[in-house]
């Protein structure tokens, strides 16, 4: 039995694994990292929307330990976005949720526009950097890096537009009905002033042409008249807003040609 012992215990060392940037121990150390950075920022989030936020690495470089037991590492680190989050943060229509634009400004830098090509539902940054420090004996003793990392004030960006996704569309919805109606106001004040001042001749030649377009308008985008009344969602009456307006201004420009 003695001899046995003495036989395995020179081997047990090798059953150790190396610590390498890419060790799983070191990629969850890490990661809890990245996400309890996050939630040193947070006020009003939930803290399990900034903990979902699902984070993983590749592309990890082969970094060489240095005598003081330490590594220096990059990797790609990829944030994992709700489909429907995707869609807030393409969409042009961000711009009507003035709450929500300071998010993106404030913890989405460069960021939002990178959504990765093969995974859209995913947040990409290339070059990560973290320091690795080891034990004497090999185990992991600690990770570092920058506290102001743009991947850990993503994470909490994204649990943000988590949480509010549904809210900021609705905004995002209204806002752009409002401006869309406040568009067509104007550009129909704007016609009705410009036939008004014209000779009361030019205004019975164009009487004819004036009807026949109005006609083609309201086949094309719908009446306005019926938005008060009609049974069709906030998104559909902006269209008809933006589509009555488009073809009034380029009326107004025919009739001052």
């Amino acid at each position: 039995m003695v001899l046995f012992l003495l036989l395995i215990t020179p081997s047990a060392p090798s059953l150790a694994q190396e610590i390498t940037c890419a060790s799983p121990v070191v990629l969850d150390a890490v990661n809890a990292r990245l996400h309890k950075n996050a939630l040193v920022r947070n006020t009003t989030l939930k803290e399990k929307s900034i903990l979902d936020v699902s984070v993983s690495f590749s592309k990890v470089s082969n970094s060489v330990m240095r005598q003081d037991k330490s590594l220096t590492c990059w990797a790609s680190a990829a944030l994992k976005v709700d489909p429907n989050v995707t869609q807030l943060l393409s969409s042009e229509n961000l711009k009507y949720s003035l709450v929500a634009q300071q998010i993106v400004a404030d913890y989405l830098p460069s960021s939002a526009v990178n959504l990765t090509e093969n995974n859209e539902d995913s947040l990409s940054f290339a070059g990560f950097q973290y320091d690795v420090f080891a034990n004497d004996d090999g185990t992991l003793k600690e990770v570092d890096f920058d506290a102001h990392d743009r991947s850990s004030y993503a994470i909490y960006g994204i649990a943000w537009f988590n949480e509010n996704a549904k809210i900021i569309k609705n905004e995002m919805i209204k806002n752009a009905f409002s401006e869309a109606k406040e568009d067509f106001t104007r550009a129909d004040d704007n016609i009705n002033t410009l036939y008004s001042a014209l000779p009361e001749l030019i205004q019975h030649n164009l009487r004819g042409e004036m009807r026949n377009w109005i006609k083609q308008k309201d086949r094309k985008c719908g009446k306005v008249e019926l938005l008060a009344t009609a049974d069709i969602s906030l998104t559909e009456k902006t269209k008809i807003y933006r589509c009555q307006t488009e073809m009034t201004a380029m009326q107004i420009e025919r009739l001052t040609e």
